[in-house]
């Protein structure tokens, strides 16, 4: 049933965003993509519990009391992915979009160079504009992804690329202007692909879904009978 689906995802290596709302199936899609590289011969990893995937080191950090596990990005960036499928969840903590000006070389040598090692990254995010913008222009295929009836997810995909958009709205005045001149933009457009439909229930066992990488407190519990009304 998703013979065209693992046809479309397993074609070429490179850099996927799956993108959707909260419960489309961007977990289980992730599922998807382990089970067509692992059949191919890719290692897969990924920072949640998949089964027969490899495991991405962690970097825990304390954020406003809250221990979090962060993905090791230098560790992607010195190792050797050749013929590695990687898995990321919540791209937008990974590549924040307010993180632009942390941009640095290294990010831009591993997604320039992941055709050169047969790499695929799939990163996975609830809101595309929040994933830094560089990552959009790295991407190869977007996966736009609406919840369907029953067990079924559609898929929208298309392929990123940055072109040149003009703005109608200015005129190129004076002497120099001529026929056909006008302002335009580089700007990161999406070039429709194909449309799928994927059947989730087949790949519901292949993860943990209620797997927490983030450790939190307990709240002290203080009612308002010992504090305001004990008089």
């Amino acid at each position: 049933m998703n013979g065209r689906v693992k046809r479309f995802i397993s074609a070429d290596s490179g850099c996927f965003i799956l993108a959707g709302d909260k419960g489309c199936g961007k977990s289980t899609t992730l599922a998807l993509f382990a089970d067509v590289y692992q059949k191919l011969g890719y290692k897969v990893f990924c920072q949640y519990p998949y089964k027969d995937c490899y495991q991405i080191p962690m970097i825990k950090v304390n954020i406003n009391g809250t221990e979090r596990s962060n993905v090791d990005k230098s560790w992607l960036y010195s190792s050797d992915l050749s013929r590695c499928c990687v898995l990321l969840d919540e791209g937008k903590n990974i590549w924040p979009a307010r993180s632009y000006s942390k941009w640095t070389q290294s990010d831009d040598d591993f997604f320039d160079f992941l055709r050169h090692t047969h790499t695929v990254v799939v990163i996975a995010t609830l809101a595309y504009d929040c994933l830094d913008l560089n990552i959009r222009r790295s991407a190869d295929i977007t996966i736009f992804m609406q919840k369907g009836f029953w067990h079924f997810t559609r898929f929208e995909c298309s392929h990123t690329t940055v072109a040149k958009v003009s703005d109608k709205q200015k005129e190129v005045l004076g002497n120099a202007g001529k026929q056909g001149m006008r302002k335009v933009n580089w700007d990161v457009v999406e070039i429709p692909v194909g449309n799928y439909r994927f059947w989730r229930r087949p790949y519901y066992n292949k993860f943990k879904t209620e797997y927490m990488v983030d450790t939190k407190p307990l709240p002290q519990l203080v009612k308002w009978q010992d504090d305001i009304f004990k008089l």
